[in-house]
């Protein structure tokens, strides 16, 4: 969607989209099925402050108003209860950083895209959170934050996040595939449906 926002403002052009493409050529058979969560070559060359201004705009014109009204009230009702919420996501971390203002939450873990200086690079992101990174990271944040694990709940949805479901002592599926709600009947999970 951020690439879709991006084209549409004359950010993304013929090159970016050439990066793409050859990212996919390159690093296919390192990341096989995965690729696609490793492909952000199209920001190669783009500055950093400029990508950072779009994506600004993109949460608040687009993403805010995707989180659905039942979240609103968990976030709220967390809030209330005096969590310390925690934001953990595949997407960049330039996008995590504006939507966590606007959700108002302080931890957050992204993506990070591979850079030097200013420039964002046709690489391979240095830091993809997804899989095992990603419960790696939330692991580490929370034993920074001091909290247990155990005590943790965790909205999460596919395959990928089996690692973190792991980790945590109250994982909560969200709109989960067949084979993930399968899992989660198995293992006593609780699951939302579009929530």
């Amino acid at each position: 969607m951020f690439f879709d926002f991006m084209e549409r403002r004359h950010m993304v052009r013929a090159r970016h989209r050439w990066q793409q493409r050859l990212f996919f050529l390159r690093y296919l058979a390192r990341y096989r099925s995965e690729i696609s969560h490793y492909n952000l070559a199209w920001l190669g060359g783009m500055r950093r402050a400029d990508v950072d201004v779009f994506a600004e705009g993109f949460v608040k014109r687009k993403l805010v108003d995707m989180i659905r009204p039942a979240m609103w009230d968990r976030i709220d009702a967390h809030r209330a209860q005096g969590d310390t919420l925690i934001l953990i996501g595949q997407s960049p971390q330039f996008m995590l950083e504006p939507l966590g203002r606007e959700i108002r939450i302080e931890w957050l873990r992204g993506t990070v895209c591979a850079y030097l200086g200013n420039l964002y690079l046709d690489k391979p992101p240095t830091r993809l959170m997804r899989g095992e990174e990603k419960a790696t990271v939330v692991g580490k944040l929370l034993a920074d934050l001091g909290a247990d694990p155990q005590e943790t709940i965790a909205y999460l949805r596919d395959e990928s996040d089996l690692p973190l479901m792991n980790l945590v002592g109250n994982p909560i599926l969200v709109s989960p595939k067949r084979a993930m709600l399968k899992l989660a009947r198995q293992r006593d999970w609780r699951v939302l449906d579009g929530g």
